[in-house]
């Protein structure tokens, strides 16, 4: 880490790295350990970055562009992909679980004061078990896509044991 310039107009580089990060509660919620990697620079009154984490269920998440020091524009990008087992502590309560992997293609645009996030989520072949209310789909596919403050189910299929087959859409 190296700063430079004054507090009014900061300069400089940075490389960060952070391995097996975790915490009691990440840990009791099956999240992480952690690992992430950023570099970039300070200048203009923005830090510009271009990193990445991972953990088991996170597979390379890259972050990558521009934030104000303060006001200003937001510049960012957010790609890459994360298993849906993400949110079995959440269900683990309910006796569900899900499988399968996201794949995340987002950016962040805007004012620090009005962030604009727009991008899409896919679901490539999932699955999803409730066995303490009789549901189970495989063959999970599905898009939502993001554009301000809207969130829409561009498609979504899900298969049943027994043929059926469950979509929707808007």
């Amino acid at each position: 880490l190296t700063i430079t310039g004054s507090a009014a107009a900061p300069g400089g580089q940075y490389d960060l790295a952070v391995t097996k990060a975790s915490t009691r509660a990440l840990a009791r919620a099956g999240l992480g350990p952690f690992d992430a990697k950023a570099h970039g620079s300070i200048a203009g009154n923005k830090v510009t970055i271009d990193g990445t984490i991972s953990a088991p269920s996170l597979q390379g998440i890259r972050v990558a562009g521009a934030i104000p020091l303060g006001h200003g524009e937001l510049d960012l990008t957010v790609k890459g992909e994360a298993g849906l087992n993400l949110v079995n502590t959440a269900l683990a309560t309910t006796g569900a679980y899900a499988a399968g992997k996201m794949t995340i293609d987002a950016s962040i645009k805007g004012t620090t004061d009005a962030p604009q996030a727009s991008g899409t989520i896919r679901i490539v072949n999932g699955s999803f078990n409730d066995a303490i209310n009789g549901m189970a789909f495989d063959k999970i596919d599905g898009e939502i896509v993001a554009q301000g403050r809207d969130i829409a189910i561009r498609s979504f299929t899900a298969h049943t044991a027994d043929g059926g087959t469950v979509q929707a859409q808007g």
